[in-house]
């Protein structure tokens, strides 16, 4: 693998890499991220988790406590799979739960919307979850886009159930749009990132291979 790879990634504005070979190199170790990565994305999704429960609690948990229990059970879910991937029993299936552990917590938010009618820490905590799975670097570009758009598009139509008027129903669409690209974006450059760094490790393992085999030759 030669650095010529390298200038011609960054001069282009796709993610995918052009050799098919590397592309499956890289997308075959992103399915098996480390534990700082298991310790960080579930980590900060349970941090997120509590900290909407208890605001839930704080705020309507005392009459409507069904969102509490679905940012409780989404941070219970998170917790657990980030014991259980540092101790290395569950080393399989990482996006498939992460999924399940976002959509616990977006379920949250849904349901605090229809139940308690719109306030203005709903779309906080949709923005906050939004930026999350846009700068975790476990799931792609586009996949990020679309869940981040479909709850969104949930949000309004949980916002619109519940009779509110036209003005903060044009006003939150048009915010939350701008969330779903904001975060899409912010996924855009850490895919961007983490593939370069992954053609810069590639590039200085080849030349190291190559430092070694030469260095081997002039011993023979």
């Amino acid at each position: 693998m030669s650095q010529d790879l390298i200038t011609r990634y960054r001069r282009s504005y796709r993610l995918h890499f052009d050799n098919a070979d590397v592309e499956d190199r890289y997308r075959n170790r992103e399915l098996k991220p480390g534990g700082d990565t298991n310790l960080v994305t579930f980590g900060s999704l349970a941090i997120l988790a509590l900290t909407f429960a208890f605001l839930e609690f704080r705020a309507f948990g005392h009459d409507v406590s069904i969102p509490m229990y679905a940012y409780l059970g989404a941070a219970v879910f998170a917790l657990l799979n980030l014991v259980l991937g540092q101790l290395g029993v569950l080393g399989h299936l990482l996006q498939l739960r992460l999924l399940v552990a976002a959509i616990l917590a977006f379920a949250g938010v849904i349901a605090a919307v229809y139940l308690q009618k719109y306030s203005a820490y709903h779309a906080l905590e949709f923005a906050l979850m939004a930026l999350w799975l846009g700068s975790i670097q476990m799931l792609r570009t586009s996949l990020i886009f679309v869940i981040n758009a479909i709850i969104a598009a949930l949000f309004v139509a949980a916002m619109y159930a519940t009779d509110i008027s036209a003005f903060w129903l044009t006003l939150i669409s048009i915010t939350l749009g701008v969330v779903v690209i904001l975060a899409s974006g912010i996924g855009y450059l850490a895919e961007r990132n983490a593939r370069l760094i992954y053609l810069q490790q590639q590039v200085s393992g080849s030349i190291a291979n190559r430092q070694e085999l030469w260095a081997f030759t002039l011993i023979d």
